[in-house]
């Protein structure tokens, strides 16, 4: 039986591979899109069709993207640090606060 962590580099290995070969497979024909004149609308369906896969491509490597960012993030990743020297330091304020309002209650 795998691991969490060993299913989750298997299942990001398989993510990354379907994003290259798609990238490959539309590379070409956005190239053959962009070569048309710019501001002139495809007047091809089959042009139109290959437009919208190409955004379609390209929102699904940016939700890949962001996915990838998700399972990376633990506290010792360069954001994770981050967050958790900012809750730090909302703790050592929320905590001053709290003693601030005990000394003028007292």
């Amino acid at each position: 039986m795998m691991d969490k962590s060993t299913q989750t580099d298997a299942q990001m290995a398989s993510l990354t591979t379907s994003i290259s070969n798609l990238e490959v497979q539309m590379g070409q024909i956005s190239q053959v899109l962009n070569f048309r004149q710019k501001g002139a609308l495809p007047s091809n369906p089959v042009a139109i069709i290959l437009k919208n896969l190409v955004e379609e491509k390209d929102k699904k490597a940016k939700e890949f993207q962001d996915n990838t960012v998700a399972v990376n993030f633990t506290p010792q990743s360069k954001i994770g640090k981050m967050l958790m020297a900012k809750c730090r330091t909302l703790f050592e304020e929320t905590e001053e606060i709290e003693t601030r309002l005990m000394k003028e209650d007292a």
